[in-house]
């Protein structure tokens, strides 16, 4: 008997095409073989599935070691990092471009107002530049992010298998399976409700967004798969865990230790937070996903 490297069920071996098929993965196995022919030839080839298993089983260093290559090796994962920074950084400029006129015009407005006591001119003249910045950054958390974050999952898969980055179909990609990935984060914020264990479910579940992105499953199927995964692999991800609080960590004492220059500290510290820490960290969790624990996707 012939298990899938995936799942570990039953591979049923196809003539037609002298491969082993899972029909609960609905994929081939990796490797081509031959027919059974005796016992020791199916031990044979259940060595090389656990070997095949165990080659694509990436660790934790590998991921990381991988992870930062790819990103120094593609410019376009800084670039696709950038997006979100420099809409920020452009409303800024904008708004402080016009700050001057605006705030003649609110100015005069406002001892209109008073003088009149017109309350609702008033109210509307303070709210009108909170509600910019409130769209400004409601723009970039709901829209620009998850395009970020879906273009990294997609642009790991192309290095990986096409050796390089292009902007352009990943793009592309981001924006086509942005309604998945809505979903999938309101699944993992309802699932980090549960009292108690809503937190550890929830790690277990962190490949969920990568499931619903990349494999054309359905919801049920995608949830199970992610959950499977996290099951077998939860070490690793408690790994990342800490790895991931430990950039934070790392981002917080940058930020404090550069605090004396003002703004120009916090312009930095967010440089190298979304450019590096972001997509480096967003990186190594795509490599041990798409090389590793799910190489045959």
């Amino acid at each position: 008997m012939v298990k899938c490297p995936t799942c570990g069920g039953e591979a049923t071996y196809v003539q037609q095409y002298n491969r082993y098929y899972c029909y609960k993965c609905k994929q081939y196995l990796p490797q081509q073989v031959k027919a059974p022919q005796s016992t020791k030839t199916g031990q044979a080839l259940k060595q090389a599935s656990k070997e095949t298993k165990m080659q694509n089983n990436i660790g934790v260093i590998n991921s990381l070691k991988k992870g930062t290559k790819l990103l120094f090796k593609n410019p376009a994962f800084f670039v696709l990092a950038a997006i979100p920074l420099t809409a920020q950084v452009l409303a800024t400029l904008l708004l402080q471009a016009g700050i001057g006129q605006l705030m003649q015009t609110v100015t005069n407005t406002l001892m209109t107002a008073v003088t009149t006591m017109n309350i609702n001119t008033i109210i509307s003249i303070l709210m009108g530049p909170l509600i910019i910045t409130i769209i400004t950054y409601a723009v970039i958390a709901l829209v620009l992010m998850p395009i970020v974050h879906i273009g990294l999952l997609f642009g790991s898969k192309m290095a990986i298998t096409q050796g390089e980055v292009s902007l352009g179909p990943v793009l592309k990609q981001s924006f086509k399976k942005l309604g998945r990935y809505y979903l999938g984060i309101i699944l993992l914020l309802l699932i980090s409700l549960i009292p108690i264990a809503g937190i550890f479910i929830t790690l277990i579940m962190s490949f969920l967004l990568q499931v619903l992105v990349i494999e054309d499953k359905g919801i049920g199927e995608s949830v199970k798969h992610a959950w499977k995964l996290g099951v077998k692999n939860i070490g690793k991800l408690l790994v990342f865990g800490i790895i991931g609080l430990a950039l934070l960590i790392a981002s917080g004492l940058l930020l404090n230790l550069l605090s004396g220059l003002g703004n120009i500290g916090s312009i930095i510290t967010s440089v190298i937070t979304i450019l590096i820490l972001y997509p480096l960290f967003s990186l190594f969790n795509n490599v041990l996903y798409l090389e590793g624990i799910n190489k045959e996707f």
